[in-house]
């Protein structure tokens, strides 16, 4: 059964209970875990393909470095990208700007992993090799 929950800062965690893979989202396609701005009205639907992993817990439990996720959007070419986005949105920028570290649970945080999904085109995977590799020390 689909399983969407209000993670409470504007994103909806969306996954099967039994195990499967869910389709849609955008871009549209099968991903073990979907997060989607609340205000995306996403409907997903459940497969047949077995997750990888079952769902991870909800975030919040990591603190990630401003250094490191600059080092990583650089390395992967999307720094201007994401600082521009960064930019758009309503105080965003300030935030980034005078953080050494951000919990993963922030509202910019959650909100830019969003938008690395639905903006960017990064796969929930891609997502969490960023998160995982700027991880505070």
């Amino acid at each position: 059964m689909i399983v969407q929950e209000n993670l409470g800062n504007g994103i909806i965690r969306t996954y099967s209970n039994a195990g499967f893979k869910v389709h849609g989202g955008m871009p549209e396609g099968d991903y073990d875990v979907a997060y989607d701005p609340e205000d995306a009205h996403r409907e997903y639907t459940e497969t047949n393909i077995p997750v990888d992993e079952p769902p991870p817990p909800e975030p919040g439990f990591r603190e990630l470095s401003r250094v490191k996720l600059y080092r990583k959007f650089k390395s992967m070419g999307i720094w201007e990208q994401v600082k521009a986005w960064m930019q758009s949105q309503e105080g965003v920028w300030e935030e980034w700007e005078y953080s050494t570290t951000l919990d993963e649970n922030n509202d910019l945080v959650m909100g830019a992993k969003a938008a690395l999904k639905s903006e960017f085109g990064l796969t929930d995977d891609q997502i969490e090799t960023i998160v995982s590799e700027s991880t505070a020390d």
